[in-house]
């Protein structure tokens, strides 16, 4: 929730505040579509805790390095859009405009979290509003297989 997207304008609709034009415009396509695709309702967690056993960890505290002994933090992603049917598929869109330099390696785990669900996965990045139709369509063609 507390991302930042870069250079970004929030908008409010149906009183959903969303992050970014692209997001609203999905959201009202998939709506006009039926799609009723939540927003920001799932969170997943894609890299669990690791309490550290073997790794020693010091970092700089004034003019010294301390030893962390810290676990480090779990990694969560909340994708914009998730549509789930009772195990059998689960369609995900992530309105990305411009990424920022973390936003890579968090797709790369939750496709490799995706992936070992086993379940089948269907992942769409639209990056313009132009974007938003094609994908609506294409998740129309997945639902009525």
């Amino acid at each position: 929730m507390g991302r930042k997207k870069i250079n970004s304008k929030s908008k409010t609709l149906d009183g959903i505040k969303f992050r970014s034009i692209l997001e609203a415009d999905f959201y009202t396509k998939q709506k006009k579509a039926k799609l009723e695709m939540s927003y920001e309702d799932w969170s997943f967690e894609i890299c669990p805790l690791l309490k550290r056993k073997n790794t020693r960890f010091f970092k700089k505290h004034g003019k010294n390095f301390i030893e962390s002994k810290a676990d480090v933090s779990s990694i969560t992603y909340t994708p914009d859009f998730v549509l789930s049917k009772d195990g059998e598929y689960m369609i995900v869109v992530e309105c990305k405009g411009l990424a920022n330099d973390r936003y890579p390696v968090i797709r790369s785990l939750f496709l490799r979290y995706l992936e070992e669900l086993g379940v089948k996965a269907y992942f769409f990045e639209p990056r313009y509003t132009r974007h938003n139709t094609e994908v609506i369509n294409k998740i129309k063609q997945i639902i009525n297989e």
